[in-house]
């Protein structure tokens, strides 16, 4: 699989961040990690752009 960037932010936290991973799921693991905490805040952008046809 290719490795793409997922992108969020947490407004409440200033934060906007990307992930490097191969699916958004993936990338939602990678975040839970880090701000798990904040989970409930997070908002992914653009998920619906990510491509099925790799």
């Amino acid at each position: 699989m290719t490795e793409r960037r997922f992108y969020f932010q947490i407004k409440a936290a200033n934060v906007f961040e990307s992930i490097t991973a191969c699916s958004l799921t993936e990338a939602k693991l990678i975040a839970a990690d880090t701000w798990l905490e904040w989970w409930s805040q997070i908002e992914w952008l653009n998920p619906e752009q990510e491509s099925t046809h790799d």
